[in-house]
């Protein structure tokens, strides 16, 4: 399968609205994915083949460092190297922004994510108790050091 990945577009956003849905409990509407497709601050991501969009990675970047928002996959198109694809693309790109670091929030439950960031050179580096609902979980903070 080709992957391509290019900015975030309003065409995309009915699929990411989609997407969100079926991933999240509280997804972000399609108009607060869009309100970013003006925003200087922000870099959102999309993963797509031929015929459809499979997954995005979103980040707000504020003085130098990057907080990524969601990574997320349509289910039917897991474990196939596309968030891989997604986080590699944000890191090359941040790098390009001149960040010096990018961070994220986790489940604690997620172990799959949780090992695909610590492939990309995440590192674990504080907890948010309490910090997901629905289910209430603590998150783990990540930090990837760009500089």
């Amino acid at each position: 399968m080709r992957i391509t990945i290019s900015k975030m577009q309003k065409r995309h956003l009915d699929a990411l609205s989609e997407i969100e849905s079926a991933c999240f409990s509280r997804a972000w509407s399609k108009d607060s994915l869009e309100s970013e497709i003006d925003n200087q601050n922000a870099l959102f991501l999309v993963a797509e083949n031929e015929t459809e969009v499979l997954g995005y990675v979103g980040c707000i970047f504020v003085i130098g460092e990057g907080s990524i928002t969601n990574v997320a996959v349509s289910p039917g198109f897991r474990r196939m190297g596309i968030g891989d694809a997604l986080i590699s693309a944000l890191v090359e790109n941040a790098k390009n922004m001149d960040a010096e670091a990018l961070f994220l929030e986790v489940r604690k439950s997620n172990i799959p994510a949780q090992k695909l960031y610590i492939k990309h050179g995440f590192e674990n580096c504080g907890l948010r108790k309490n910090f997901y609902r629905d289910p209430t979980e603590d998150a783990y903070i990540m930090r990837l050091l760009l500089k």
